[in-house]
């Protein structure tokens, strides 16, 4: 039985292999297949995903076998009849993968253990963004993955070019133009106002114009916080436009 931090890095490697390779092929298989009847009927694409399948299963038994009792059961097992909805057994492979390595990063120190679900539901929430700009939904997730990897300031960087990105794109001078805005075309509320004004101010100026400061925790979340928050508001101003 493999035990310590650097069998749960090894398998935090594999989940993170597995993910990869499964967003490769949804984007594959999003952008070539509508039918889903082709899809069942192709064998090289079946072979794919068994291969996924077989892959994920063996390193959960690993992943089974070194975690305590607690992260045991956070994980489900894939079904005999999987093929029959491949596109919904490589969605929960790929956020299986993304729960486990969450959990390991929280085991081996990484992230606070109570900031595990927060960073699980950021992930989803710019899942949208990823056929609306790529880019976009990319530097998210290279900021998701610094904070679960306890790099914060890089996180809050990553964050903050996010913000100043999305802040251009909105119509106005300032940044009080610029919520008016947004609170006029219902993208936020009224009583959010000054949470995103305080937002913007902190992007520009917090952690990359005064050397001093160094980003804790949970200020480096609450960054990545926001750029989530803008990310979804920019795509909603664009599907208006």
């Amino acid at each position: 039985m493999m035990r310590g931090d650097k069998a749960l890095k090894a398998i935090k490697c594999r989940f993170e292999a597995i993910k990869n390779a499964v967003t490769d092929l949804l984007n594959e298989l999003y952008s070539q297949y509508h039918n889903m009847l082709i899809l069942t009927l192709n064998p090289i694409i079946l072979t794919r995903i068994d291969a996924i399948v077989s892959e994920y299963e063996l390193t959960l038994s690993m992943y089974e076998e070194t975690v305590p009792e607690e992260g045991k059961f956070i994980l489900r097992r894939i079904s005999e009849d999987y093929t029959k909805n491949p596109i919904m057994t490589l969605e929960l492979i790929r956020n299986n993968c993304e729960i486990a390595r969450l959990f390991i990063s929280s085991l081996i120190g990484k992230i606070p253990r109570e900031d595990v679900d927060k960073l699980y539901s950021l992930r989803q929430e710019i899942e949208p963004l990823r056929r609306f700009n790529p880019r976009l939904c990319e530097h998210l997730e290279n900021a998701i993955r610094e904070q679960e990897d306890g790099h914060y300031l890089a996180c809050a960087l990553i964050s903050g070019k996010i913000i100043d990105y999305v802040v251009d794109k909105i119509p106005g001078k300032t940044s009080e133009d610029k919520t008016s805005f947004l609170i006029k075309h219902g993208l936020i509320e009224k009583e959010l106002k000054n949470s995103f004004i305080n937002g913007i101010k902190r992007a520009r100026a917090y952690f990359t114009h005064i050397i001093t400061e160094l980003p804790k925790s949970h200020e480096s979340l609450e960054l990545l916080t926001q750029a989530v928050k803008m990310s979804i508001i920019y795509q909603k101003l664009q599907n208006k436009s």
